[in-house]
């Protein structure tokens, strides 16, 4: 993230507005805090009172409409509420490009503050966001060197990350290569003769199969084959329906692949070098096998 033209002190930035006030001439300045947390702009009463007297009563509140109602909450970083007296559009510029903010008055000893959609909108602040891609290095080490710049920000959001690589994920993946059964010797083929269901759940079933063939997840087959299994259908807690096959004879023969799966204290020393590190909850991840 950049931030334009704003003149920062150790701990914070203030940038100056050039304002126009409907009730006084020429071109005024409004000085106020960049706050990129802020998702909208305040302006304290005090500061309201100084732009015109005559906005406001003896009491110092604002008269009945120079702001405009407004029933939105403000709450600052502690939880705490912020009285607010509604808003009003100013118009401000920076750079000469002009435009109305909307600010929220509020009683507050803080200074005006501009929130990020507006520091966005006046070019202030500049958001670049960066994908860091890996090239891992050979299959016996646990580490990955980055391959672009280290000047990268995170992806926290799961909707950042599908932005990022829509062409990943839109479908279900599968591995490139194909896992092939051995059945036992002297094996025999036995074909399911279809199971009924439920008339309330054949449409809800037949879109779910449908859904499934153009992921390649499922074939329609009209020839003749030598195995044929049932399939069971379950609601899921979301209430989504789950269909799976059930290959009860067929796994009877087939010939176990016995692989041992290594224990953590196996993998943990290859980790000594590793700086990232990622957890992933694969969905429907048994699809991605291909037979």
């Amino acid at each position: 993230m950049e931030k334009h033209g704003i003149k920062n002190s150790r701990t914070e930035a203030f940038v100056t507005l050039d304002i126009i006030l409907p009730n006084r001439k020429g071109v005024h300045n409004l000085k106020a805090k960049v706050d990129t947390g802020a998702e909208g702009n305040t302006l304290p009463l005090r500061i309201f009172q100084q732009m015109s007297p005559k906005w406001v009563d003896r009491n110092g509140q604002p008269l009945p409409g120079t702001t405009q109602t407004e029933t939105t909450v403000m709450t600052a970083y502690n939880g705490s509420n912020i009285p607010q007296h509604g808003s009003v559009q100013i118009q401000c510029a920076y750079k000469g490009e002009w435009g109305y903010i909307k600010f929220y008055v509020v009683t507050s000893k803080c200074p005006t503050i501009l929130g990020l959609p507006s520091l966005k909108d006046l070019e202030l602040v500049t958001l670049h966001c960066a994908i860091q891609k890996t090239k891992c290095v050979p299959a016996n080490s646990a580490t990955c060197a980055p391959v672009t710049s280290s000047n990268c920000t995170t992806i926290d959001f799961a909707k950042d990350l599908i932005e990022a690589y829509p062409e990943k994920l839109d479908r279900i993946g599968h591995f490139t290569e194909e896992y092939h059964i051995v059945l036992r010797p002297n094996t025999h083929p036995i074909v399911h003769a279809p199971r009924k269901c439920p008339i309330h759940m054949r449409d809800e079933i037949k879109a779910e199969l449908d859904e499934m063939m153009p992921q390649g997840i499922i074939r329609k087959v009209d020839d003749l084959t030598d195995w044929v299994s049932s399939i069971v259908y379950v609601h899921k807690n979301n209430g989504k329906l789950r269909l799976c096959l059930d290959p009860e004879d067929l796994n009877k023969d087939i010939m176990r692949c016995y692989h041992k799966s290594p224990a953590t204290e196996e993998l943990t020393h290859k980790l000594s070098r590793a700086k990232f590190f990622f957890k992933l909850g694969a969905k429907k991840w048994i699809l991605v096998c291909q037979v």
